[in-house]
């Protein structure tokens, strides 16, 4: 396979993964599979709402803690550093 196929094989996988994780996971599964999402260079701003609210609804507070100390890290990798613009560019 050529990096073109591999892309468009990833597009298709992470396509179907995201309906099954928001309609089968639940909890701390589904917010790691929304995270991955994220990490895969997939993040939209629907993704981050997503992982958001799935790390709020966990009932256990270390796994809550845990789980919002980890998107706030890949929140902060979107954020424009000194003398950016102030956009932020997720890709869609």
């Amino acid at each position: 396979m050529n990096q073109e196929q591999l892309d468009d094989l990833r597009a298709r996988i992470l396509g179907d993964i995201m309906p099954l994780a928001v309609s089968t996971s639940d909890g701390l599964d589904k917010f790691e599979v929304i995270l991955r999402i994220i990490q895969s260079g997939r993040a939209t701003p629907e993704l981050f709402e997503q992982a958001y609210q799935s790390a709020k609804s966990l009932q256990d507070e270390q796994g809550r803690l845990g789980a919002l100390m980890d998107l706030l890290d890949e929140v902060e990798m979107y954020t424009p550093s000194d003398g950016d613009t102030g956009e932020v560019s997720v890709e869609g």
